[in-house]
């Protein structure tokens, strides 16, 4: 079978129908160079492209979905960069400090802020998994505090439902913060409009088998 070159897969791609083209985003046919190009190229596939980044393990993959999240924080697009690098697993401790100053960006997008608590959430998740490898805690003390108080003012943020959303799972991850996160289990605010998922959905979620972010 002879060997096609770049311009020749591109313009394949391009020929695609819509159904064609997520469902081989989705199944990760695709390497990381084709996905990025696909991102940049064929409008309305933005996200199934960025999942498919987060996916293909490219080294350079975790840079360049922060510095499209930079790009894109005043925008919507901009949760889904945050979804993208939990969905791909490359959101670690490090991360936690960043995620901690989105949250506080009030240039950002409100879906974005709110995604940012949900970022923290993995942020936690895997630095607790690290610990349980090597007993070396790698979140600072500092971040550490950071982190708590985000999740309370997250649980109390009254114009972000998103990211009281997020502090259900953070509080849940966290500890400590079952008395504060109760107040929350009757809030049925839609988490954005349009959207079925409520606040309380999310309440209920990490005490569940069911996922939701």
């Amino acid at each position: 079978m002879p060997k096609h070159g770049w311009k020749w897969r591109t313009e394949q791609i391009r020929h695609l129908d819509d159904n064609e083209l997520i469902d081989l985003l989705r199944f990760g046919r695709f390497s990381g160079k084709l996905s990025k190009w696909i991102y940049r190229n064929l409008p309305n596939h933005e996200i199934e492209a960025l999942k498919a980044i987060a996916l293909s393990d490219a080294p350079w993959a975790h840079d360049f979905l922060w510095r499209e999240l930079q790009r894109h924080k005043a925008d919507a697009l901009g949760d889904w960069v945050v979804i993208a690098l939990c969905s791909g697993s490359m959101t670690g401790p490090q991360d936690a400090a960043r995620y901690l100053d989105l949250y506080d960006d009030e240039s950002a997008h409100a879906m974005t802020r709110g995604s940012a608590i949900f970022g923290l959430n993995t942020a936690i998740t895997n630095a607790s998994m690290q610990k349980d490898k090597t007993s070396v805690d790698p979140i600072s003390k500092d971040i550490f505090l950071r982190v708590r108080d985000a999740c309370h003012r997250a649980i109390h943020d009254s114009n972000n439902p998103y990211a009281r959303a997020g502090a259900c799972w953070l509080g849940a991850s966290l500890g400590g913060f079952d008395d504060e996160l109760a107040q929350l289990r009757n809030d049925h605010t839609p988490i954005s409009p349009n959207e079925s998922l409520t606040v309380a959905s999310h309440y209920e979620a990490p005490n569940s088998e069911g996922e939701i972010f």
